[in-house]
């Protein structure tokens, strides 16, 4: 009987907890990443990606099969 008991305690306060451990890990996360990009030169991402794709668009267009313009996709 006590073990039951002791389970249900258990239970009832280890949800509190979890919800307590995700948000230490989101606020310390958060924290890093504000100290980081304050004091470290950290690249634009959002630069890269755009000469990514321009460059995917480029590999695109040089491997892409000559036809009649007609295909599937452009009906």
């Amino acid at each position: 009987m006590a073990s039951s008991l002791a389970h249900h305690i258990y239970r009832v306060l280890s949800v509190p907890m979890g919800f307590l451990k995700s948000t230490f890990s989101l606020l310390i996360g958060t924290g890093c990443g504000i100290y980081i990009a304050q004091n470290y030169e950290v690249p634009n991402i959002n630069k890269l990606m755009w000469t990514l794709m321009g460059k995917a668009k480029e590999f695109e267009e040089s491997y892409k099969k000559q036809g009649n313009g007609k295909n599937k996709d452009n009906e």
